[in-house]
């Protein structure tokens, strides 16, 4: 299915400024990926900014993140879009790691895009963010073209009947691992990339599970 996309001239970003985000650092994103990823500032609105590119490097649009702390409690929107674009037709992340994805046997499929940021500074690189916590059926046919194996990191409050609907999709054609966080290492919002590469090392070593087709959740493991 071909999907038209606006593609915007790459002058747009002369809107903010490039420099590295100290939150983002703070959560484990270091200055070389913030540099690869483009990390940036949008100075009038008081936001981290970052690029999202389609499949060959083509800019889509700017995702930024509030500053403010108190943004709930005055009605500030917590991530916004700068232009048009639509989340389900992208792999963020694909572009910027496409000769680690072409080489490797499995691809990381993160919920948010930090997470393949967080992954870029722990020297792994075969990683992509779907956005949310479900595949759309537009990433779905872009992973079945890479044909390789697919773990799903997904954050600690999606629960496990949900990660095996999201499995379900593959249908048995590639092979599906995820991670579910059976030694409580994580906090209800976290991600399986929140607490550096020890953490989740250990997750990938003792919680990393393949799918084998499981339709109730009893006697699971």
């Amino acid at each position: 299915m071909f999907i038209e996309e606006d593609i915007l001239p790459e002058s747009f970003a002369k809107r903010f400024v490039r420099e590295d985000c100290l939150q983002y650092y703070i959560d484990g994103v270091n200055s070389e990926t913030q540099e690869k990823f483009n990390v940036c500032y949008d100075i009038l609105e008081n936001r981290v900014v970052f690029s999202i590119r389609n499949e060959i490097g083509q800019l889509l649009s700017f995702k930024g993140r509030t500053c403010y702390k108190n943004y709930t409690k005055d009605d500030i929107p917590k991530f916004i879009s700068y232009y048009p674009s639509n989340n389900n037709y992208y792999l963020f992340g694909f572009y910027e790691n496409r000769e680690a994805i072409k080489v490797s046997n499995e691809i990381y499929a993160c919920e948010a895009e930090k997470g393949v940021m967080q992954l870029d500074s722990m020297m792994i690189n075969n990683a992509i963010s779907i956005n949310k916590k479900i595949i759309s059926d537009v990433q779905l046919k872009k992973l079945f073209k890479l044909w390789k194996s697919v773990i799903l990191l997904l954050d600690k409050d999606v629960t496990l009947e949900e990660i095996f609907i999201e499995c379900r999709k593959f249908k048995g054609l590639l092979e599906v691992f995820y991670v579910y966080d059976t030694l409580n290492l994580l906090k209800l919002k976290d991600s399986p990339m929140d607490h550096g590469i020890e953490v989740f090392t250990q997750l990938i070593t003792n919680c990393k599970f393949k799918y084998k087709g499981e339709w109730n959740l009893r006697n699971t493991y």
